[in-house]
């Protein structure tokens, strides 16, 4: 007979499924009328988005403009790198696409939408956007591959 302690020790981790590619998703400026790029990152590949100044966007005032985020992205070709302002630039994420697909703004005032929620929600209703955490980040083109590190 198994009992209760015996299962608990055989039961398997929880695996987090990842929506879109891999977690990640580019937008253009006009979906739902933003007006700049929106980049789609999964909660756990940015866990400490809260700490980044981002709000939720279901509790926002739609009147008040959005959050300037703790966040600086970087643009290096086909893929997206995310920084931390607030500790010297440390990464905080990246994600390389197949192919280019974020358009960034041609104006001095480069700047994209960071949303962070649960991508796998988010792929399967659109509604899981209202438990997203947003904020404005600037957009920096990279002169180089950043290497990864530890």
């Amino acid at each position: 007979m198994i009992t209760d302690a015996t299962s608990e020790r055989f039961r398997q981790p929880v695996v987090k499924r990842l929506g879109f590619e891999d977690g990640w998703w580019l937008l253009s400026p006009h979906f739902l009328k933003l007006g700049m790029p929106l980049v789609l990152v999964d909660e756990c590949l940015l866990p400490e988005s809260a700490s980044k100044h981002l709000e939720v966007f279901g509790a926002r005032r739609p009147q008040t403009p959005f959050a300037t985020s703790g966040v600086r992205a970087e643009w290096h070709g086909h893929g997206v790198l995310l920084r931390d302002v607030q500790r010297d630039g440390r990464m905080l994420a990246w994600h390389w696409f197949r192919a280019p697909t974020l358009p960034i703004p041609p104006t001095a005032a480069r700047l994209l939408l960071l949303v962070v929620g649960d991508s796998s929600a988010l792929q399967a209703s659109w509604s899981a956007l209202w438990t997203s955490r947003v904020g404005v980040a600037a957009i920096s083109r990279g002169e180089a591959t950043p290497a990864c590190s530890d």
